[in-house]
């Protein structure tokens, strides 16, 4: 084993200092905490197209439900499907006929997918109340709607 006299006083002379004049990086302390507090499941194409089929399907069975039987713009569960249902959502409801999908809320705020279907006339944008809104859907995508990880403040 080589020694070097260098590196013991080197961390000698940092660790009297109070460390060193960098912080280390956010990969050496295991990334950034608020890209971990932000990560939603990573879809690929065939899930993407799935999720926002799904949405449309809860859509219509929400729009042909018992109006004397509904209880505000929450989706019951057994509108959502598979594909919605496989990601455990916290809460699924009707958006001005797009469907938002909360994957997590901390009472201020929501975050999830959205997917804004083709029926709807609201089209979701930054502003009051959305803070986050990436697009996820693709060109050549086969789906009947737009699918966005979104961030908004609760009504």
């Amino acid at each position: 084993m080589t020694r070097t006299p260098w590196l013991g006083g080197l961390l000698a002379a940092l660790l009297l200092s109070g460390g060193p004049a960098v912080a280390p990086s956010r990969a050496a302390l295991g990334g950034n905490p608020q890209q971990k507090e932000q990560q939603l499941p990573m879809l690929n194409k065939s899930e993407r197209e799935a999720l926002v089929g799904a949405a449309h399907q809860a859509w219509q069975k929400y729009a042909k439900r018992d109006a004397n039987k509904a209880k505000g713009n929450d989706l019951p569960k057994e509108f959502w499907g598979e594909a919605v249902e496989r990601l455990k959502p916290l809460r699924v409801y009707n958006d001005r006929a797009n469907i938002a999908i909360v994957l997590k809320a901390d009472g201020r705020t929501e975050e999830g997918f959205y997917v804004s279907l083709a029926i709807s006339s609201y089209a979701p944008g930054l502003g009051d109340r959305f803070l986050l809104l990436d697009k996820l859907s693709e060109p050549g995508e086969k789906v009947l709607g737009v699918l966005y990880h979104y961030k908004a403040k609760k009504d």
